[in-house]
C-alpha cells in the first residue's frame, strides 16, 4: 500500500493533505512594531505539543528561555512573558487552546509549534483577536505561498530547502544516480520531497525509493538497508530520524555492496539526538542544514557552551528555532522595528526576514561528517545562501507535492 492509499484508507487524503489556505481578510490594522514606548511588556502565548513531542517542546522552551535571559542580561527594559499552553495533536486542540491564551490569558503574539496546515487553520482566531501569530517549525513542509498578511509569520529553520538544496548539490556533485530510504514516519513530510525535486531537477535519477515500516508492507530498517545495497546506483539518500536511524545505517554499512555508495542524509541524522545513537557510522555522512554547531563556528561554539551549561545537553535544532523565536518578539518590541523588518544575530549566523513571505531565512550549509582531534563533527564543505530561485522552486512545488503528514511533530 503506498503513502496516498494508506491516507486515503485513514480518511486523511483531502484533509490533512489538501487543506485549503485560509487568507486574512478585515480586522483593526496593526500598529507598525508591537511597542510604543521601551517599558511596555509583551504577553506572548506559546502552544507546544505534548505526548510524544515533549522532547521537541522541551528544548524549544529552553532555547526560548535561553535567548530571554540574554536580553535581561544586556539591561533592556522591556520584557517578553511567556504563557505556555501544552496542546495535543490536532485542530481542535490548537483552536481551544489558542482561544484560551487570547480569551483569559490576554495574549498580543502567540507562537504555535504546530504543522503549517494546522496554524492557517487558525486564521480566523487569529484575525477576530486581532493579535500576530508566529507559526514555529522545523520547515518540515511548504507554507502556502500566499498566505503572508500583517498577522501572521514563520519562525523556521529552513528544513524543506536545505532539503532541496542538497538534493540539487548531490546530483550537480556527486552522481546522477539514487536510491532513497525513508522511514514511514519521515516520508511524511514534504522536506522529503524537496530532496527528491532538487535532485530531478539538475538531472539526477532515483531508481527506487524504499520506505521502512509502511504499514502495507512492514519492512524493517534492516531490510531496508539490504534492498538499497542491492541497488545500482551512485548515492544512496537516507531520510531517516531517532532510533531507526541508528539501525539502517548501521545495517547498511555492514552489507555487501554498500561501500560503493556515497551516503548524502537528512538533516535530522546529523543532530545530536540522532547522532548520539548512529556513533561512528555517521563518519562521511553529507548533509544540508541552516543550524550545524562547527568547531570553526565561534558564535554556534559561543552559543553551545553556555546552552551546555545552563541545560546540560547540546543544543539541537529545536533549542534554535526556539532560541530564534524569542529573538523574534524581542526585536519586534524596539521602537522603529517590527517583525518585517527583523534582522537577528542567530547561532546559525544572521538570519532576516523575508519580505515577501515573512519567513525567517539564513544560509544553507552543506557539511560531511568527519573525525578530527575534538571527534566526530561536521565540517563544512560549502555556504548557500537561500536565493530568489530556491524560494521560488518552493512556490512550484507546494502546487506540486502534498505529503500529508501524520506525525505526532508537527502537529497534523
Amino acid at each position: 500500500m503506498n503513502r496516498r492509499a494508506l491516507l486515503k484508507s485513514l480518511g486523511l487524503v483531502g484533509a490533512a493533505t489538501v487543506t485549503p489556505p485560509v487568507f486574512l481578510s478585515g480586522g483593526k490594522a496593526l500598529a507598525s512594531t508591537l511597542s510604543p514606548t521601551q517599558n511596555s511588556d509583551l504577553r506572548v502565548g506559546i502552544l507546544v505539543p505534548g505526548s510524544k513531542s515533549r522532547s521537541y517542546s522541551s528544548n524549544f522552551l529552553n532555547g526560548f528561555y535561553f535567548a530571554l535571559d540574554e536580553q535581561r542580561q544586556d539591561g533592556g527594559k522591556a520584557a517578553v512573558l511567556p504563557v505556555v499552553h501544552e496542546i495535543g495533536t490536532g485542530y481542535s486542540s490548537a483552536a481551544k487552546g489558542l482561544q484560551k491564551l487570547v480569551d483569559s490569558d490576554g495574549v498580543r503574539v502567540a507562537i504555535g509549534l504546530m504543522n503549517s496546515r494546522v496554524s492557517q487553520m487558525l486564521a480566523p482566531i487569529v484575525a477576530n483577536a486581532n493579535i500576530r501569530f508566529i507559526e514555529a517549525n522545523l520547515g518540515e513542509n511548504f507554507f502556502h505561498p500566499n498566505f503572508a498578511s500583517d498577522q501572521y509569520y514563520h519562525s523556521s529553520l529552513n528544513l524543506w530547502q536545505a532539503q532541496y538544496t542538497l538534493g540539487k548539490w548531490t546530483a550537480e556533485n556527486l552522481g546522477k544516480t539514487a536510491v532513497c530510504a525513508t522511514s514511514f514516519h519521515d516520508s511524511a513530510f514534504d522536506s522529503f520531497y524537496a530532496f527528491l525535486a532538487g535532485f530531478a531537477i539538475a538531472g539526477g535519477t532515483v531508481v527506487r525509493t524504499l520506505i521502512s515500516g509502511d504499514p502495507g508492507e512492514m519492512i524493517s530498517p534492516v531490510a531496508t538497508a539490504a534492498l538499497a545495497a542491492q541497488e545500482n546506483a551512485e548515492i544512496l539518500f537516507a531520510n531517516f530520524s531517532g532510533s531507526d536511524a541508528s539501525v539502517f545505517l548501521n545495517a547498511f554499512k555492514n552489507t555487501s555492496g554498500s561501500r560503493m555508495k556515497k551516503i548524502v542524509a537528512s538533516p535530522m541524522m546529523i543532530q545530536p539526538r540522532v547522532l548520539q545513537h548512529i556513533g561512528s557510522n555517521a563518519e562521511g555522512l553529507i548533509s544540508a542544514h541552516s543550524y550545524v554547531a562547527q568547531p570553526q563556528d565561534a558564535g554556534a561554539d559561543s552559543f553551545a557552551r553556555a546552552y551546555r551549561a545552563k541545560y546540560g545537553p547540546e543544543p539541537d535544532d529545536f533549542a534554535v528555532l526556539g532560541y530564534d523565536t524569542a529573538m523574534l518578539c524581542s526585536n519586534a518590541m524596539r521602537p522603529g522595528n517590527s517583525f518585517v523588518r527583523a534582522t537577528i544575530n542567530s547561532p546559525r549566523g544572521v538570519i532576516s526576514m523575508n519580505g515577501r513571505t515573512h519567513a525567517l531565512e539564513g544560509q544553507i550549509s552543506l557539511v560531511e561528517m568527519r573525525t578530527s582531534a575534538s571527534g566526530l563533527a561536521p565540517h563544512c564543505l560549502e555556504t548557500i545562501d537561500l536565493s530568489r530561485e530556491i524560494t521560488s522552486s518552493g512556490f512550484r512545488l507546494t502546487e506540486q507535492i502534498r505529503s500529508g503528514a501524520i506525525s505526532h511533530y508537527p502537529i497534523s
